[in-house]
């Protein structure tokens, strides 16, 4: 009796295996797709935040300043606090340093 048991068990076994195998290859084919399409899509959204933000960091115009140290400890003598980060993009203070263009 065991061993018409194991004999069923293995075609059962076979059954389900064979009725999965188109399930299973088309996971096969779509989920390394899928994990580089994940991969490329983070990457274009990096670098897309990157491009946003740099262009940000371009528009600060405290490197062009006349009040400008360039000194770490004292970058600006009126503004100090604000010097060189994004709060500075409208300085009502800025004067062009008439030697950098």
């Amino acid at each position: 009796m065991n061993i018409l048991f194991f004999e069923f068990s293995n075609l059962q076994l076979a059954n389900v295996s064979v009725s999965l195998s188109p399930v299973w290859r088309l996971g096969q084919l779509l989920a390394p797709w899928t994990i580089l399409a994940l991969f490329a899509w983070t990457g274009y959204l990096i670098l897309r935040d990157t491009i946003r933000y740099s262009v940000g960091l371009h528009k600060i115009p405290c490197s062009r300043c006349k009040f400008f140290t360039g000194n770490y400890r004292l970058k600006c003598t009126i503004h100090p606090s604000l010097a060189m980060s994004e709060a500075a993009i409208n300085c009502a203070d800025f004067c062009r340093h008439p030697d950098i263009k």
